[in-house]
This record gives structure tokens, sequence and C-alpha cells, in this order.
């Protein structure tokens, strides 16, 4: 199989900033492709960690691990295969970067709403099989209690 899948793709994630600059949380995510000669279909669940290198910029890296259940047809019954891979249960990787806009800015002490223009790379390691993509997109964040609840580190 070769060849290139275009698709939505829809994650949510919840999780906690340890510190100011650093987050750790759970992702579910899902999505489909669609191409030539190959259709797919999948989701998966995760560990999310965010990273904010710069503290004066809304800049972010994110990254995550975790399995993924993804199953692949032909869109054209007639060539079908008994060779042809029919799905995937495997190792998922994904990297990023991302830029956050806080669109209430004056209520940062009990939460507030945010937009995120990111872009992702990532790759899904099956037995037989590897899947990679890159997936570009808009996120609507919310989050609460900031910085009130944010775990308080020793600096070292």
């Amino acid at each position: 199989m070769s060849g290139s899948l275009l698709g939505p793709e829809i994650s949510i994630a919840v999780g906690q900033m340890l510190t100011e600059q650093v987050g750790l949380g759970f992702e579910l995510q899902g999505g489909a492709g669609f191409g030539a000669d190959w259709s797919s279909a999948g989701g998966g669940l995760g560990v999310l960690g965010v990273f904010y290198p710069f503290r004066a910029l809304p800049l972010g890296i994110r990254a995550s691990s975790g399995f993924n259940v993804t199953s692949l047809l032909r869109n054209d019954s007639e060539l079908e295969s008994s060779e042809d891979p029919s799905g995937i249960l495997g190792a998922r990787f994904a990297a990023g970067l991302f830029w956050e806009l806080d669109l209430t800015p004056s209520s940062r002490g009990s939460g507030g709403v945010g937009l995120r223009f990111g872009l992702d790379g990532h790759v899904l390691l099956g037995d037989d099989i590897v899947l990679g993509g890159v997936t570009g997109g808009l996120a609507m964040v919310w989050y609460f209690g900031l910085p009130k609840s944010r775990q308080r580190l020793p600096r070292g």
C-alpha cells in the first residue's frame, strides 16, 4: 500500500499544567482518510505532554504516545487481494508545534478560552505496515484554575 489519504481528525485532550511551562494529560483521537485507492478510519488513546519553551511567547511543543486501531479498505472491491492489510493495531507517536491565542487574558485566575493553531507529525507502527502523516488544524482550548491549581516545584 502506498499513497496519500486526506481526511478529518478530531481529538479530545484533558490534562494538568504541572508548572508554567510543562503539562501532562491524556488524548483521545479519531479520524478518517480517503485516497484514490484506499480508505481508512481509526482512533486511539495516548499520553500527551505539552511544553512552552519561551515564557514570553505562546509557542508550544506537544508530544504524545499511545495505541491506535486503524482499518484499511480498498475503494475498488474488484482489486481486493488476500494479502491486502485489513487493519492495524499498533503504537502511535506524534509530535508537533502550536501557537496559542488567549481569547480571555483578563480571566487568568479562574480560567479562560483560547484558540490553538497547530501542525503535528505522527506515525503508527503496526506488525506489517507503518503509517505516517501530517495533521494541521485549529483547536478550541478551555482551561480553568490557573494559576492557583498548578504545582509549585522548587527551582533547581
